[in-house]
């Protein structure tokens, strides 16, 4: 709990090999004729590198894209690149990887190079990249963004979501994960690397898992904090709300509980007029404010019948949430990945819209109302994923591989316990995906991990080939890497 070091739990999977494909060349005889030099490509290209004005020690680029990568002669994007300046790292390259889908990475180098040990940031060549829809190419839905910020769960109006397909115009099809894979391929080809470290959080770990299984060759180590798990999310957010029980154990354990915590949700939520709203609020609460003390107070009185303090709380994190700048978090990118990428009840986003409503009501009536209890069906149906994405025009689906194992390299998979947007269920969903994977839970934090220093600190441990035994203490001197 606050104040308490996290405690863990560890496992390890059996080492995998990783498999070196071998690459055969063939030579003409000597009277061979020279073959006409192909051209040119005009990709990957790093443009306009110089010194970052708010970080002068950190190099800013961009890195140009097409925007179809089937197309690569039409339309480009000018992605932000934000790189430390030791090319001749002794590790390589390490790539962050922000969550979302829809948050601008570039600015994480200098966030957590600020946190993380010297020794780390001098082994590694840190990179970040405004992924495409994000940063300068943030695809702007000013109705969306004003209505649900960067929430999963809170649905978008009619006429908000209507204004965004606008915005998109047939260019949606442009913004499924496989389309950023694509780009970071480029990206490692323009920086050089033979093989990387790909460190993801949220959203990024689904990045950095698709481009595994695109690319095995390509990655070296992978961080997968707080997993989406690359064979893809469930649209009714069945795992955030199996593991309700026990989160809120753990929010209520230094309180005088009762007997059944979702005893007290439960009446909480009947009396609520948006039941929604309390829903997105547990899974984005991140264990600081409200305090878990005061958060499961809340609960116990709105259950009571004085709601003003769950109110309170609800209306403080509904600000939050919607008060982000489109160039931070771009909602109308989030939308046009998710609805790409999910398979949905309906089947994938090329199905026709008149044939998904039956198909999601068949669905649904499978679903015993015990596993979303204590909230309504109307919230298992009307959370983002489900709401927003039955709304939007079918669109080609992203190729991205849904199925398949992680190639077998070192991996580290991270996962709070009190996480309810990536639940504990996932990582574990992960971890059998993962060869050469390994399995940290960490009982008193909650959605991104590395954002402790305990977090980062066993991070440090497994990119620095583990001098330390798990779990790391987080006051360790750490003179090399």
């Amino acid at each position: 709990m606050p104040g308490e070091a996290p405690r863990f739990l560890y496992l390890r999977r059996g080492s995998g090999a990783m498999l070196l494909g071998l690459l055969l060349a063939s030579c003409g005889g000597d009277d061979a004729t020279a073959p006409e030099p192909d051209p040119v490509p005009p990709f990957p290209r790093l443009m306009d590198v110089v010194d970052c004005p708010d970080a002068p020690d950190l190099r800013c680029g961009y890195l140009e894209v097409p925007l179809d990568h089937a197309n690569p002669e039409g339309e480009t994007l000018r992605l932000a690149v934000t790189m430390q300046r030791n090319t001749e790292a002794p590790r390589g390259v390490a790539l962050w990887l922000d969550g979302g889908p829809g948050g601008a990475g570039a600015g994480l180098v200098q966030d957590f190079r600020e946190e993380m040990p010297p020794a780390l940031a001098e082994a590694y060549l840190w990179v970040g990249l405004d992924t495409r829809g994000t940063g300068a190419t943030a695809i702007d839905c000013p109705g969306l963004q004003a209505e649900t910020g960067f929430s999963d769960i809170l649905p978008g109006s009619a006429s908000a979501l209507a204004q965004c397909v606008e915005v998109l115009g047939e260019n949606r099809r442009f913004y499924a994960t496989s389309a950023t894979v694509a780009d970071l391929e480029l990206l490692r080809q323009a920086l050089g690397a033979e093989a990387w470290t790909l460190n993801g959080i949220s959203y990024g770990t689904y990045v950095a898992s698709a481009y595994a299984t695109t690319h095995p060759n390509r990655v070296a180590r992978l961080v997968l904090d707080s997993p989406v798990p690359h064979t893809g999310l469930d649209a009714f957010s069945r795992p955030a709300l199996r593991a309700m029980p026990d989160f809120l154990e753990a929010i209520c354990e230094d309180e005088a509980c009762p007997e059944d915590p979702m005893e007290v949700l439960a009446a909480a939520v009947a009396l609520e007029p948006k039941p929604i709203a309390v829903y997105d609020m547990l899974v984005a609460w991140e264990g600081e404010e409200p305090s878990p003390s005061e958060l499961f107070l809340a609960l116990q009185e709105a259950a009571a019948g004085d709601r003003r303090a769950l109110a309170g709380w609800i209306e403080e994190h509904l600000r939050e949430t919607t008060a982000v700048d489109v160039r931070e978090f771009s909602v109308g990118l989030h939308r046009a990945t998710v609805c790409s990428d999910m398979l949905a009840p309906w089947g994938d986003s090329a199905t026709p819209q008149a044939d998904r409503t039956e198909a999601l009501a068949s669905a649904a009536a499978t679903i015993d109302d015990a596993e979303f209890w204590p909230f309504d069906r109307s919230t298992l149906l009307h959370n983002a994923l489900i709401h927003d994405c039955l709304a939007w025009p079918a669109t080609p689906p992203g190729t991205q591989r849904r199925d398949g194992l992680l190639p077998g390299v070192p991996t580290l998979i991270l996962s709070g316990f009190l996480d309810l947007s990536t639940p504990v269920s996932e990582a574990y969903r992960q971890l059998e995906l993962a060869p050469d994977g390994r399995l940290l839970i960490f009982e008193g934090l909650g959605h991104g991990v590395q954002d402790s220093w305990e977090g980062l600190a066993n991070t440090v441990n497994f990119l620095c080939d583990e001098p330390y035994e798990y779990p790391v203490d987080p006051h360790v001197r750490w003179d090399s890497c």
